[in-house]
Protein backbone atom coordinates (compact mmCIF):
# COMPACT_ATOMS: atom_id res chain seq x y z
CA UNK A 1 0.00 0.00 0.00
CA UNK A 2 2.56 2.21 -1.17
CA UNK A 3 4.09 2.20 2.25
CA UNK A 4 0.99 2.24 4.18
CA UNK A 5 1.59 -1.02 5.66
CA UNK A 6 5.11 -0.52 6.63
CA UNK A 7 4.08 2.99 8.16
CA UNK A 8 1.26 1.68 10.78
CA UNK A 9 3.73 -1.22 11.56
CA UNK A 10 6.28 1.05 12.18
CA UNK A 11 3.72 3.56 14.85
CA UNK A 12 2.86 0.21 16.62
CA UNK A 13 5.83 -0.85 17.57
CA UNK A 14 7.00 2.30 18.23
CA UNK A 15 3.59 2.49 21.04
CA UNK A 16 4.59 -0.64 21.93
CA UNK A 17 1.61 -2.85 21.11
CA UNK A 18 1.56 -6.25 19.87
CA UNK A 19 -0.42 -7.42 16.99
CA UNK A 20 -3.12 -8.76 19.69
CA UNK A 21 -3.25 -5.87 22.04
CA UNK A 22 -4.55 -3.79 18.60
CA UNK A 23 -6.86 -6.78 17.97
CA UNK A 24 -8.57 -6.85 21.47
CA UNK A 25 -9.00 -2.75 21.34
CA UNK A 26 -10.02 -2.48 17.57
CA UNK A 27 -11.67 -5.36 17.19
CA UNK A 28 -10.59 -6.60 13.79
CA UNK A 29 -8.93 -9.86 13.62
CA UNK A 30 -5.23 -10.75 13.58
CA UNK A 31 -5.56 -12.09 10.23
CA UNK A 32 -6.61 -8.69 8.95
CA UNK A 33 -3.94 -6.72 10.64
CA UNK A 34 -1.25 -8.94 9.28
CA UNK A 35 -2.87 -8.50 5.72
CA UNK A 36 -2.58 -4.73 6.37
CA UNK A 37 0.93 -4.38 7.63
CA UNK A 38 2.39 -6.94 5.03
CA UNK A 39 0.57 -4.88 2.17
CA UNK A 40 -1.64 -8.42 1.55
CA UNK A 41 -4.94 -7.02 -0.62
CA UNK A 42 -5.63 -10.40 -1.79
CA UNK A 43 -6.16 -11.44 2.07
CA UNK A 44 -8.65 -8.81 2.62
CA UNK A 45 -12.32 -8.76 1.90
CA UNK A 46 -12.69 -5.50 -0.09
CA UNK A 47 -12.17 -1.49 -0.15
CA UNK A 48 -15.20 -0.73 1.97
CA UNK A 49 -13.54 -3.24 4.46
CA UNK A 50 -10.17 -2.10 4.36
CA UNK A 51 -11.15 1.85 4.65
CA UNK A 52 -12.83 1.00 8.07
CA UNK A 53 -9.61 -1.15 9.08
CA UNK A 54 -7.37 1.88 8.57
CA UNK A 55 -9.65 4.23 10.17
CA UNK A 56 -10.10 2.34 13.32
CA UNK A 57 -6.51 1.52 13.30
CA UNK A 58 -4.98 5.14 12.89
CA UNK A 59 -7.47 6.68 15.86
CA UNK A 60 -5.49 3.87 18.03
CA UNK A 61 -1.96 4.86 16.99
CA UNK A 62 -2.84 8.71 17.04
CA UNK A 63 -2.15 9.13 13.30
CA UNK A 64 -3.97 11.06 10.88
CA UNK A 65 -6.30 8.62 9.34
CA UNK A 66 -7.22 11.40 6.04
CA UNK A 67 -3.47 10.98 5.22
CA UNK A 68 -3.18 7.44 5.43
CA UNK A 69 -6.02 6.69 3.34
CA UNK A 70 -5.10 8.93 0.90
CA UNK A 71 -2.27 7.20 0.02
CA UNK A 72 -3.73 4.18 0.31
CA UNK A 73 -6.08 5.03 -2.43
CA UNK A 74 -3.42 6.47 -4.47
CA UNK A 75 -2.54 2.81 -4.46
CA UNK A 76 -5.42 1.29 -4.90
CA UNK A 77 -5.93 2.79 -8.26
CA UNK A 78 -2.62 1.69 -9.64
CA UNK A 79 -4.00 -1.89 -8.38
CA UNK A 80 -6.82 -1.68 -10.59
CA UNK A 81 -4.73 -0.69 -13.25
CA UNK A 82 -3.28 -4.18 -13.00
CA UNK A 83 -6.64 -5.65 -13.03
CA UNK A 84 -8.12 -3.93 -16.07
CA UNK A 85 -5.23 -5.73 -17.68
CA UNK A 86 -6.74 -9.16 -16.65
CA UNK A 87 -9.53 -8.50 -17.82
CA UNK A 88 -8.24 -7.28 -20.76
CA UNK A 89 -6.54 -10.42 -22.04
CA UNK A 90 -9.43 -12.70 -20.33
CA UNK A 91 -11.50 -10.86 -23.14
CA UNK A 92 -8.98 -11.66 -25.86
CA UNK A 93 -9.51 -15.06 -24.97
CA UNK A 94 -13.12 -15.17 -24.73
CA UNK A 95 -13.11 -13.74 -28.33
CA UNK A 96 -10.79 -16.89 -29.22
CA UNK A 97 -12.95 -18.79 -28.34
CA UNK A 98 -16.09 -17.71 -29.94
CA UNK A 99 -14.10 -18.41 -33.47
CA UNK A 100 -14.97 -22.10 -32.65
CA UNK A 101 -18.16 -23.56 -33.86
CA UNK A 102 -21.29 -22.81 -31.13
CA UNK A 103 -22.97 -26.00 -29.96
CA UNK A 104 -26.53 -26.04 -28.81
CA UNK A 105 -25.56 -27.91 -25.34
CA UNK A 106 -25.77 -24.98 -22.39
CA UNK A 107 -22.93 -25.65 -20.03
CA UNK A 108 -23.44 -23.34 -17.86
CA UNK A 109 -27.02 -24.72 -16.96
CA UNK A 110 -25.89 -28.30 -16.79
CA UNK A 111 -22.67 -27.28 -14.22
CA UNK A 112 -25.38 -25.62 -12.09
CA UNK A 113 -28.03 -28.52 -12.44
CA UNK A 114 -24.52 -30.84 -11.30
CA UNK A 115 -23.81 -28.55 -8.69
CA UNK A 116 -27.55 -29.11 -6.68
CA UNK A 117 -27.86 -32.22 -7.13
CA UNK A 118 -24.43 -32.89 -5.59
CA UNK A 119 -25.24 -30.56 -3.00
CA UNK A 120 -28.62 -32.36 -2.54
CA UNK A 121 -26.79 -35.99 -2.38
CA UNK A 122 -24.15 -34.48 0.18
CA UNK A 123 -26.85 -32.83 2.42
CA UNK A 124 -28.53 -36.94 2.60
CA UNK A 125 -25.44 -38.26 3.43
CA UNK A 126 -25.02 -35.93 6.14
CA UNK A 127 -28.73 -36.37 7.01
CA UNK A 128 -28.27 -40.13 7.37
CA UNK A 129 -24.89 -40.14 9.34
CA UNK A 130 -26.29 -38.20 11.63
CA UNK A 131 -29.58 -40.45 12.25
CA UNK A 132 -27.23 -43.61 12.76
CA UNK A 133 -25.51 -41.37 15.71
CA UNK A 134 -29.13 -40.90 17.56
CA UNK A 135 -30.88 -43.79 16.83
CA UNK A 136 -34.99 -42.92 17.81
CA UNK A 137 -36.22 -45.54 20.40
CA UNK A 138 -38.94 -47.99 19.00
CA UNK A 139 -42.19 -46.43 18.97
CA UNK A 140 -45.34 -47.98 20.94
CA UNK A 141 -47.72 -46.93 19.08
CA UNK A 142 -49.26 -49.11 16.49
CA UNK A 143 -50.77 -46.40 13.98
CA UNK A 144 -47.14 -45.56 12.71
CA UNK A 145 -47.00 -46.85 9.55
CA UNK A 146 -42.99 -48.54 8.73
CA UNK A 147 -41.97 -48.64 5.11
CA UNK A 148 -40.77 -52.41 4.24
CA UNK A 149 -37.52 -53.08 2.69
CA UNK A 150 -39.24 -52.52 -1.10
CA UNK A 151 -40.95 -49.67 -0.03
CA UNK A 152 -44.51 -51.71 0.05
CA UNK A 153 -46.69 -50.55 3.20
CA UNK A 154 -46.84 -52.12 6.94
CA UNK A 155 -50.09 -52.39 8.53
CA UNK A 156 -51.85 -50.22 6.02
CA UNK A 157 -50.58 -46.61 6.10
CA UNK A 158 -49.30 -44.48 3.80
CA UNK A 159 -45.51 -45.00 2.45
CA UNK A 160 -43.14 -41.77 4.35
CA UNK A 161 -40.32 -40.93 1.54
CA UNK A 162 -39.83 -37.11 2.79
CA UNK A 163 -36.16 -36.54 4.17
CA UNK A 164 -36.63 -35.08 7.53
CA UNK A 165 -33.24 -32.72 8.29
CA UNK A 166 -32.30 -32.57 11.70
CA UNK A 167 -30.72 -28.69 13.05
CA UNK A 168 -29.41 -26.37 10.60
CA UNK A 169 -27.92 -27.24 7.23
CA UNK A 170 -26.38 -24.78 4.67
CA UNK A 171 -25.54 -25.23 1.25
CA UNK A 172 -23.40 -22.21 -0.58
CA UNK A 173 -23.24 -22.79 -3.96
CA UNK A 174 -21.37 -20.24 -6.26
CA UNK A 175 -23.31 -20.12 -9.03
CA UNK A 176 -22.77 -16.41 -10.15
CA UNK A 177 -20.13 -14.48 -9.28
CA UNK A 178 -17.22 -14.28 -7.01
CA UNK A 179 -18.64 -13.83 -3.24
CA UNK A 180 -16.71 -12.83 0.04
CA UNK A 181 -18.02 -15.16 2.59
CA UNK A 182 -18.02 -15.44 6.84
CA UNK A 183 -19.43 -18.20 8.36
CA UNK A 184 -19.97 -18.86 12.15
CA UNK A 185 -21.45 -21.48 14.30
CA UNK A 186 -21.26 -21.22 17.81
CA UNK A 187 -19.41 -17.80 17.83
CA UNK A 188 -16.79 -19.61 16.29
CA UNK A 189 -15.59 -18.60 12.40
CA UNK A 190 -16.08 -21.79 10.27
CA UNK A 191 -15.34 -19.89 7.28
CA UNK A 192 -13.50 -16.93 5.99
CA UNK A 193 -12.93 -16.23 2.46
CA UNK A 194 -13.29 -15.40 -0.69
CA UNK A 195 -15.73 -18.43 -2.47
CA UNK A 196 -15.13 -18.37 -6.12
CA UNK A 197 -17.51 -19.31 -9.15
CA UNK A 198 -17.24 -22.44 -10.03
CA UNK A 199 -15.58 -23.62 -6.51
CA UNK A 200 -17.24 -26.89 -4.91
CA UNK A 201 -20.11 -26.37 -2.64
CA UNK A 202 -19.58 -26.02 0.97
CA UNK A 203 -21.82 -27.62 3.41
CA UNK A 204 -22.50 -26.62 7.14
CA UNK A 205 -24.43 -28.13 9.72
CA UNK A 206 -25.17 -27.37 13.21
CA UNK A 207 -28.14 -28.47 15.74
CA UNK A 208 -28.81 -24.26 16.92
CA UNK A 209 -27.75 -21.54 14.79
CA UNK A 210 -25.71 -20.71 11.75
CA UNK A 211 -24.37 -17.09 10.87
CA UNK A 212 -23.47 -16.22 7.33
CA UNK A 213 -22.30 -12.66 6.15
CA UNK A 214 -21.98 -12.33 2.28
CA UNK A 215 -20.19 -9.72 0.92
CA UNK A 216 -21.79 -10.44 -2.46
CA UNK A 217 -25.14 -11.66 -1.94
CA UNK A 218 -26.49 -12.32 -5.30
CA UNK A 219 -23.63 -14.18 -6.20
CA UNK A 220 -24.60 -17.61 -4.47
CA UNK A 221 -27.45 -20.04 -3.95
CA UNK A 222 -28.13 -21.28 -0.55
CA UNK A 223 -30.07 -24.37 0.50
CA UNK A 224 -31.58 -24.20 3.88
CA UNK A 225 -32.31 -28.09 5.13
CA UNK A 226 -32.83 -29.09 1.41
CA UNK A 227 -34.87 -25.76 -0.01
CA UNK A 228 -33.49 -23.32 -2.74
CA UNK A 229 -33.92 -20.18 -1.02
CA UNK A 230 -34.40 -17.01 -3.15
CA UNK A 231 -31.16 -15.10 -3.34
CA UNK A 232 -30.66 -12.75 -0.57
CA UNK A 233 -29.83 -9.66 -1.97
CA UNK A 234 -28.62 -8.42 -5.42
CA UNK A 235 -24.38 -9.13 -6.20
CA UNK A 236 -22.17 -6.56 -4.76
CA UNK A 237 -24.68 -6.13 -1.66
CA UNK A 238 -23.40 -7.01 1.79
CA UNK A 239 -26.12 -9.10 3.65
CA UNK A 240 -26.49 -11.01 6.90
CA UNK A 241 -28.62 -13.73 7.50
CA UNK A 242 -29.05 -15.89 10.57
CA UNK A 243 -30.63 -19.37 9.89
CA UNK A 244 -31.95 -21.20 13.46
CA UNK A 245 -33.44 -24.04 14.39
CA UNK A 246 -36.04 -22.09 16.18
CA UNK A 247 -37.45 -20.85 13.20
CA UNK A 248 -37.53 -24.30 11.63
CA UNK A 249 -39.64 -25.39 14.23
CA UNK A 250 -42.12 -22.38 14.29
CA UNK A 251 -42.68 -23.20 10.67
CA UNK A 252 -44.22 -26.61 11.62
CA UNK A 253 -46.11 -25.49 14.10
CA UNK A 254 -47.82 -23.48 12.13
CA UNK A 255 -48.33 -25.92 9.20
CA UNK A 256 -49.73 -28.37 12.03
CA UNK A 257 -51.89 -25.53 12.98
CA UNK A 258 -53.43 -25.39 9.49
CA UNK A 259 -53.65 -28.74 9.15
CA UNK A 260 -55.68 -29.00 12.25
CA UNK A 261 -57.85 -25.86 11.46
CA UNK A 262 -58.78 -27.72 8.06
CA UNK A 263 -59.80 -30.68 9.38
CA UNK A 264 -62.17 -28.69 11.13
CA UNK A 265 -63.86 -26.77 8.79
Amino acid sequence: MSGVGERLKQARIESGLTLQEVEEQTKIRMFYLDAIEADDYKSLPGKVYITGFLRSYCKLLNIDSDEIINEFNKDWASKKLDKDIVIADAKEEIIGEKKFPKMNFNYNKMMRFSILILAVVVLLVVNQLWDRTTPAPPSQDPSIVVNGDNGEEINGGPSVSEVVYSGVNIVIIPTRANCWLEVNINNQVAFSGMLNQGDDPLVFHDENEIRIRLGSAGAVDIMHNGELLEPLGNIGEVVTKIFTAEEDNEEDESEENDEEENEIL
